[in-house]
Parts: structure tokens; C-alpha cells; sequence
């Protein structure tokens, strides 16, 4: 899908995200039998007029009711 949107998408598995010293998100998916996967969209269409970052937060397991 996101090629077909025209999206560089990059996938980080547990080796790069330790690399990237991620702590938080490895503390998070301590609690949770699948590993940890961080997903990086770019998209750059050719007559941008700015730059704009979304970040956003999927939960997969029980949150314990926490409200983000």
C-alpha cells in the first residue's frame, strides 16, 4: 500500500530499534508476547509547500485503562 501511495516506508525490528536506543518502546513491549516493530512514513510530494509530522500510537494488548 504504501508504495502504491507513493510513501517511503521503513520498518524497524528489535535490532534497529535498540540501536536507536528506543528504551521507552522496548519497556513497553516488555509486556507483550510479539516483538517490537516501528514503523517510518515519508512522504514528499514534488511541489511541497512545508513540512508537517504526524506521530501517532498503536496499542495491541491491554492498555490497563490508561487513557492516552
Amino acid at each position: 500500500m504504501a508504495r502504491r501511495e507513493g510513501l517511503r516506508l521503513r520498518v524497524l525490528g528489535r535490532r534497529e530499534i535498540e540501536r536507536e536506543k528506543m528504551s521507552g518502546l522496548l519497556a513497553v513491549n516488555s509486556g507483550s508476547v510479539r516483538p517490537p516493530v516501528f514503523l517510518i512514513g515519508e512522504y514528499s510530494p514534488p511541489r511541497a509547500r512545508g513540512t508537517a509530522v504526524l506521530v501517532g500510537k498503536g496499542i495491541t494488548f491491554d492498555s490497563g485503562g490508561i487513557s492516552i
